[in-house]
């Protein structure tokens, strides 16, 4: 996606609050300068939840690259139990 500079600690926090955001980094690219990846049990949930975080930030596009092979499972943790987070 790409973000104005001004609303990339918005937009980060309302990409990483959605369980299925594995990854978020902010990229040095003019047209995509958030990059994230998003795991659901299958391609149509990931648009829909691309569309979501699209239409709640507001921005144009996106660029949607599906995974063609998987070469890891998930693991997840909680590490910030029990703290207030920078998007709380």
């Amino acid at each position: 996606m790409n973000v104005a500079p001004d609303d990339i600690e918005k937009a980060a926090c309302l990409i990483n609050s959605y369980k299925s955001v594995n990854h978020n980094y902010l990229r040095d690219d003019d047209s995509y300068n958030i990059w994230f990846t998003v795991t659901e049990e299958n391609e149509k949930k990931i648009i829909e939840t691309l569309e979501e975080i699209k239409s709640k930030l507001a921005v144009d596009d996106y660029l949607f690259l599906p995974s063609e092979k998987t070469y890891k499972i998930k693991v997840g943790f909680d590490l910030k139990a029990g703290r207030g987070g920078a998007c709380e």
